[in-house]
């Protein structure tokens, strides 16, 4: 049987990336510098790819429970 992940979401605005960046100490401009950002291929602020990775680890959370990912070991 083939499990679906069960979708997790956040709003991200400016202030959680600011605020993101200064619990990480990752203030590289291309997340906190709108005019460095808008100068950018991506055409401004991006939000931090751990972020990203964060909400991977939820969805996994939501559809396995919390007991099986502590029984991941690295």
């Amino acid at each position: 049987m083939q499990a679906q992940l069960k979708p997790s979401s956040k709003h991200v605005d400016f202030d959680t990336i600011l605020k993101y960046a200064a619990v990480t100490n990752d203030c590289n401009p291309i997340h906190v510098d709108k005019e460095f950002a808008a100068k950018s291929p991506m055409g401004g602020i991006i939000a931090h790819g751990s972020m990203s990775l964060a909400l991977i680890w939820q969805a996994l959370r939501n559809t396995v429970g919390v007991d099986a990912l502590n029984r991941i070991h690295f």
